[in-house]
């Protein structure tokens, strides 16, 4: 079986750590699939990667040179000029960093990266002039700079449409391009998630005595009124929601966007056991719910501000931004529920008679991660 994951699956999980893109890992590395990147993708995954990471050296850098161009003062040029080429080093490690993450992620996977073709070039601007899949139907002439946008994902479908004979699973957010890919005969999957749970993969995956044995132990044993179960994910939880960002309509950004930047507690946890899913190779997917007290920031225009009511104005800690915006910060209590994934060690994965282990026993020495989290405010 042949994976194609568009660059839409890379942005959601940037660091190929939820619990779905380790078993996609594994199954790479055990050659039960092949993962297929088409070089575009990878471009455009690096670009956006980039530009997150090396954003903030940049703000950096331009302060630095705004402060250098006025100063008058020597000694502190000679200061500025050293963190201006120093903040110029970061921003050639951040890119190098990005290299070095995306090759090894290529190397563990044995991923084949596929350079585009000139023939694919030609038939992805042939669709493009035509309007034929992937790009959408246009009535009007005038449109066609709209759809610009979709000559990348016409390289992807280019790729997919030469690779279909291959028992092909494309995997994208982007509906269009899904749909497209669809149409010429590929199965295809709106994330990563609905394909590690789907029956396909259940098709492929060597489930040793010993997942069978934790999976029944688990749905006996693992719940929240255990005290190192509910502490250990407690604190990965914290871990893995540190400076994320949810969208929420009671957040009163433009965009109603927050940014959790403190959680103060976590309660309330629910692990619902009847739904833990069996990934193999020691990996389990265990749903849950929990409720948060959290600080939430974000930015808020500032008449927006004064038309809040009172005493939710009063609980809001705020900072000028610039002209126009107020950077804020409020505590809030969210509800949060997705999936935990709990990976045991190779060495546990492979035990069979361990009848007459305790689960504290068992969680000494596994690793956790969560998927599909579903973040808002209560």
């Amino acid at each position: 079986m042949t994976v194609i994951l568009d660059t839409t699956v890379y942005f959601s999980d940037p660091n190929f750590q939820t619990t779905e893109m380790i078993k996609l890992r594994q199954l790479c590395k055990d050659k039960k699939i092949t993962l297929f990147i088409p070089q575009i993708v990878q471009k455009e995954f690096k670009s956006q990667e980039e530009e997150k990471f090396v954003s903030i050296a940049k703000t950096l850098l331009e302060k630095i040179q705004i402060r250098n161009s006025k100063s008058t003062c020597n000694e502190e040029k000679k200061i500025l000029d050293e963190l201006q080429e120093e903040t110029k080093l970061i921003i050639e490690k951040c890119k190098k960093s990005i290299e070095i993450k995306v090759d090894s992620f290529v190397k563990e996977t044995n991923a084949i990266v596929k350079m585009l073709t000139l023939n694919e070039y030609n038939d992805a601007f042939e669709k493009y002039f035509n309007n034929d899949r992937p790009f959408p139907k246009l009535e009007l002439v005038k449109s066609r700079e709209d759809v610009r946008k979709h000559i990348p994902d016409s390289l992807i479908f280019v790729q997919v449409m030469n690779k279909k004979g291959d028992d092909v699973v494309f995997i994208s957010k982007d509906k269009n391009l899904r749909e497209s890919v669809k149409a010429i005969g590929v199965t295809s999957y709106s994330d990563l998630l609905e394909f590690i749970e789907s029956d396909k993969i259940k098709a492929v995956i060597d489930y040793k005595n010993a997942d069978d044995f934790l999976f029944k132990y688990f749905n006996e044993n693992f719940n929240h009124n255990n005290k190192n179960i509910s502490e250990m994910i407690n604190q990965s939880l914290e871990k893995e929601l540190y400076y994320k960002n949810f969208i929420d309509r009671d957040i009163p950004d433009d965009n109603n966007e927050g940014t959790i930047t403190g959680i103060n507690v976590i309660y309330s946890l629910e692990i619902i056991n009847n739904k833990i899913l069996n990934l193999g190779n020691g990996l389990f997917s265990v749903p849950f719910s929990c409720k948060i007290d959290a600080n939430i920031e974000y930015y808020i225009f500032k008449a927006d501000f004064y038309c809040l009511d009172e005493d939710r104005m009063k609980n809001i800690s705020i900072e000028d931004w610039n002209r126009h915006y107020y950077q804020a910060e409020e505590s809030l209590i969210l509800s949060c529920d997705g999936k935990i994934g709990i990976q045991f060690n190779i060495d546990m994965s492979e035990m069979i008679e361990i009848q007459d282990i305790k689960i504290d026993d068992l969680l000494k020495d596994i690793n956790l991660s969560f998927s599909d989290l579903n973040i808002e405010v209560e």
